[in-house]
Protein backbone atom coordinates (compact mmCIF):
# COMPACT_ATOMS: atom_id res chain seq x y z
CA UNK A 1 0.00 0.00 0.00
CA UNK A 2 1.50 3.51 -0.54
CA UNK A 3 0.00 7.38 0.04
CA UNK A 4 1.04 10.27 -2.08
CA UNK A 5 0.95 13.62 -0.71
CA UNK A 6 1.37 16.80 -1.66
CA UNK A 7 0.82 19.44 0.75
CA UNK A 8 2.10 22.67 2.96
CA UNK A 9 3.93 22.86 6.31
CA UNK A 10 0.40 23.62 8.65
CA UNK A 11 -0.96 20.90 6.88
CA UNK A 12 1.63 18.53 7.61
CA UNK A 13 1.91 19.25 10.67
CA UNK A 14 -1.80 17.82 11.08
CA UNK A 15 -1.12 14.85 9.43
CA UNK A 16 2.05 13.96 10.69
CA UNK A 17 0.40 11.63 13.43
CA UNK A 18 -1.70 9.56 11.11
CA UNK A 19 1.40 9.26 8.57
CA UNK A 20 3.10 8.43 11.22
CA UNK A 21 1.26 5.34 12.29
CA UNK A 22 0.93 4.35 8.17
CA UNK A 23 4.81 3.97 7.76
CA UNK A 24 4.78 1.84 11.20
CA UNK A 25 2.29 -0.03 9.39
CA UNK A 26 4.35 -0.26 6.44
CA UNK A 27 2.80 2.00 3.97
CA UNK A 28 4.98 3.68 1.45
CA UNK A 29 4.40 7.04 2.00
CA UNK A 30 6.12 10.22 -0.13
CA UNK A 31 5.13 13.41 0.71
CA UNK A 32 6.14 16.83 -0.59
CA UNK A 33 5.69 19.79 0.87
CA UNK A 34 5.97 23.64 -0.01
CA UNK A 35 8.25 24.71 2.77
CA UNK A 36 10.29 23.52 5.48
CA UNK A 37 9.31 19.68 6.34
CA UNK A 38 10.87 19.46 9.33
CA UNK A 39 10.39 16.01 11.19
CA UNK A 40 10.70 13.49 8.22
CA UNK A 41 8.16 10.82 7.40
CA UNK A 42 8.48 8.28 4.68
CA UNK A 43 10.05 9.60 1.84
CA UNK A 44 10.07 13.70 2.14
CA UNK A 45 10.75 16.14 -0.34
CA UNK A 46 10.59 19.77 -0.15
CA UNK A 47 9.59 21.94 -2.99
CA UNK A 48 12.84 23.38 -3.20
CA UNK A 49 13.42 25.41 -7.23
CA UNK A 50 10.04 27.77 -6.80
CA UNK A 51 9.29 29.28 -3.60
CA UNK A 52 6.39 28.73 -1.34
CA UNK A 53 5.42 32.44 -2.42
CA UNK A 54 5.23 31.62 -5.99
CA UNK A 55 3.58 28.50 -6.13
CA UNK A 56 0.71 30.43 -4.03
CA UNK A 57 0.89 32.93 -6.45
CA UNK A 58 0.77 30.58 -9.41
CA UNK A 59 -1.67 28.38 -8.16
CA UNK A 60 -3.46 30.67 -6.27
CA UNK A 61 -3.99 29.02 -3.10
CA UNK A 62 -2.54 26.24 -0.87
CA UNK A 63 -3.33 23.23 -2.88
CA UNK A 64 -3.13 19.83 -1.05
CA UNK A 65 -3.17 16.17 -2.28
CA UNK A 66 -3.53 13.03 -0.52
CA UNK A 67 -4.21 10.34 -2.21
CA UNK A 68 -4.20 6.53 -0.80
CA UNK A 69 -3.63 3.02 -2.28
CA UNK A 70 -4.61 4.36 -5.58
CA UNK A 71 -8.09 4.10 -4.35
CA UNK A 72 -9.03 7.46 -3.22
CA UNK A 73 -8.32 10.79 -2.41
CA UNK A 74 -8.97 13.72 -1.24
CA UNK A 75 -7.54 17.00 -3.13
CA UNK A 76 -8.59 20.59 -1.29
CA UNK A 77 -7.49 23.87 -1.38
CA UNK A 78 -6.71 26.70 1.12
CA UNK A 79 -6.63 30.86 0.28
CA UNK A 80 -6.48 32.62 3.90
CA UNK A 81 -9.89 31.42 5.58
CA UNK A 82 -11.48 29.74 2.28
CA UNK A 83 -11.24 26.13 2.32
CA UNK A 84 -12.71 23.94 -0.42
CA UNK A 85 -11.94 20.01 -1.65
CA UNK A 86 -13.64 16.93 -2.79
CA UNK A 87 -13.25 13.23 -1.98
CA UNK A 88 -13.25 11.09 -4.58
CA UNK A 89 -12.57 7.58 -5.33
CA UNK A 90 -12.88 8.03 -9.32
CA UNK A 91 -9.96 5.97 -10.69
CA UNK A 92 -9.34 8.48 -13.28
CA UNK A 93 -9.18 11.57 -10.59
CA UNK A 94 -7.23 8.87 -8.15
CA UNK A 95 -4.60 8.35 -10.90
CA UNK A 96 -4.15 11.77 -11.77
CA UNK A 97 -3.54 12.71 -8.13
CA UNK A 98 -0.95 10.17 -7.95
CA UNK A 99 0.49 10.95 -10.87
CA UNK A 100 0.46 14.85 -9.92
CA UNK A 101 2.74 14.31 -6.74
CA UNK A 102 4.78 11.38 -8.51
CA UNK A 103 5.81 14.26 -11.19
CA UNK A 104 6.53 16.86 -9.04
CA UNK A 105 8.64 14.78 -6.36
CA UNK A 106 10.49 13.58 -9.95
CA UNK A 107 10.99 17.07 -10.89
CA UNK A 108 12.64 17.97 -7.31
CA UNK A 109 14.77 15.38 -7.67
CA UNK A 110 16.03 15.92 -11.54
CA UNK A 111 16.38 19.69 -10.60
CA UNK A 112 18.45 19.05 -7.59
CA UNK A 113 20.90 16.26 -9.59
CA UNK A 114 21.17 18.89 -12.28
CA UNK A 115 21.42 22.45 -10.40
CA UNK A 116 24.86 22.71 -10.57
CA UNK A 117 24.60 22.84 -14.71
CA UNK A 118 24.54 26.78 -15.41
CA UNK A 119 22.86 25.63 -18.94
CA UNK A 120 20.07 24.25 -17.25
CA UNK A 121 19.56 26.68 -15.31
CA UNK A 122 19.20 29.34 -17.84
CA UNK A 123 16.91 27.10 -19.24
CA UNK A 124 14.90 26.91 -16.38
CA UNK A 125 14.95 30.46 -15.90
CA UNK A 126 13.96 31.56 -19.81
CA UNK A 127 12.38 28.97 -22.15
CA UNK A 128 9.76 29.89 -23.33
CA UNK A 129 7.57 26.32 -23.48
CA UNK A 130 8.72 26.27 -19.37
CA UNK A 131 7.46 30.15 -18.65
CA UNK A 132 4.26 29.31 -20.44
CA UNK A 133 3.26 26.08 -17.87
CA UNK A 134 5.03 27.67 -15.32
CA UNK A 135 2.89 30.94 -15.54
CA UNK A 136 4.84 33.07 -13.12
CA UNK A 137 2.71 35.89 -13.71
CA UNK A 138 -0.22 35.16 -11.35
CA UNK A 139 -3.21 34.64 -14.03
CA UNK A 140 -4.06 31.19 -12.85
CA UNK A 141 -4.02 32.47 -9.26
CA UNK A 142 -6.95 34.79 -9.95
CA UNK A 143 -9.25 32.72 -12.14
CA UNK A 144 -9.16 30.31 -9.70
CA UNK A 145 -10.13 33.16 -6.95
CA UNK A 146 -12.67 33.87 -9.67
CA UNK A 147 -14.47 30.51 -9.85
CA UNK A 148 -14.21 29.86 -6.15
CA UNK A 149 -16.15 33.58 -5.85
CA UNK A 150 -18.64 32.62 -8.52
CA UNK A 151 -19.65 29.28 -6.93
CA UNK A 152 -20.29 30.96 -3.48
CA UNK A 153 -22.49 33.43 -5.48
CA UNK A 154 -24.72 30.21 -6.63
Amino acid sequence: TDVFVSVWPEELADLRPVLRRAVVSGVDVSVLCFGEIGERIGYCYEHEFSSPDVVLDNVGCKLMVVAADRERAVIGGIDGHDVWGTYTDDVAVVAVAVEYVRHDIAMQLLMRRTSDDEAIQEYWRTASELMRLRSDHGEPAEHLRRMIKARERR
